[in-house]
């Protein structure tokens, strides 16, 4: 009964101070925070944080269907991208559509994820955020979402290559030291094991920032913070991030397999566009669906930390 005065109490106190659905939450690690960091101060229920990754997706989609405001802002990005892969190129030069598509892909990786986990985190706080309010919380975000950004791109650039001056240098010195032929089997061996070894480190990393994105938003972390918190809850969740990561990247291959499958081959090709089209905006509608789950996730991990 005390639980319940007690949420009812910060609701009250939440609609004093103005809409309740204009307060967007933060959820951060417990050190972090101010006060207590109990899940009933967080107004966070035990159901929330045993949900397993299939638990998570359902509720994800449920969520969906009651908040048309995602789905929405889902379908005219989606649209947008179909539009400048199709009819756009035909009427503006190629720089100018390049500029588009990266803004346009930015938009949707970055700021519509943003939005999905500000919705996520009010939903799992008791807190009913509006799209208004979300949409000005992802607004408020955006210098620290294009910074996290920049320090992604150049960070794994930079990462990729120094990696392959290492092992460039390793394999090339090795060859010549042993006179080694570059064509011979052993040759072709520690080329395809040193492959290996630096594909695994970058996936690592990747792996590691997963839920950058997510500390950023929800969190309010700095870009530089972000990864480090994201680095951190990547350890404490391991199993189920590890378990997001194939499954999104065969979401992400499909998408792009079946876009390069159906490009223009003879009479089959208005068909095969028009399949291509669908088969590629239906992967991306379901990218938004995971993007709720790694919100889900996100939240766990800061709240079992």
């Amino acid at each position: 009964m005390s639980d319940g005065s007690t949420t009812a109490t910060r609701r009250v106190d939440a609609a004093a101070d103005g809409s309740a659905s204009e307060r967007v939450p933060s959820i951060k690690l417990r050190r972090d925070e101010e006060g207590c960091c109990c899940l009933d101060c967080r107004n966070v229920t035990v159901e929330a944080t045993r949900r397993t990754v299939l638990d998570a997706l359902l509720w994800t989609g449920r969520l969906f269907r009651s908040r048309p405001s995602i789905s929405l802002l889902s379908l005219l990005l989606v649209c947008t991208n179909r539009l400048l892969e199709s009819v756009v190129p035909l009427y503006v030069p190629e720089p100018v559509v390049g500029s588009l598509e990266t803004a346009a892909t930015f938009a949707f990786l970055c700021c519509l994820r943003a939005y999905v986990a500000t919705i996520v985190g009010g939903e799992l706080t008791g807190t009913r955020v509006s799209p208004r309010a979300g949409l000005r919380h992802t607004l408020a975000r955006l210098p620290a979402l294009v910074g996290l950004a920049v320090v992604s791109v150049f960070g794994i650039v930079s990462a990729v290559f120094f990696a392959s001056t290492v092992l460039f240098l390793a394999t090339g010195g090795a060859l010549f030291v042993t006179g080694t032929d570059p064509t011979a089997p052993v040759a072709l061996f520690v080329l395809a094991v040193e492959a290996a070894v630096f594909l695994g480190s970058l996936l690592f990393i990747l792996f590691k920032c997963w839920l950058a994105v997510d500390a950023c938003v929800v969190g309010g972390y700095g870009p530089l913070e972000s990864f480090r918190i994201s680095w951190r809850v990547t350890t404490t969740a391991r199993r189920k991030v590890l378990l997001l990561v194939p499954v999104v990247s065969v979401n992400f291959g499909v998408r792009y397999l079946v876009g390069s499958r159906s490009m223009p081959h003879g009479g089959t090709a208005p068909f095969a566009s028009l399949v291509g089209a669908v088969s590629t905006s239906l992967a991306e509608l379901l990218l938004v669906v995971w993007f709720g789950v790694y919100a889900h996730l996100y939240i766990q991990s800061v709240l079992d930390s």
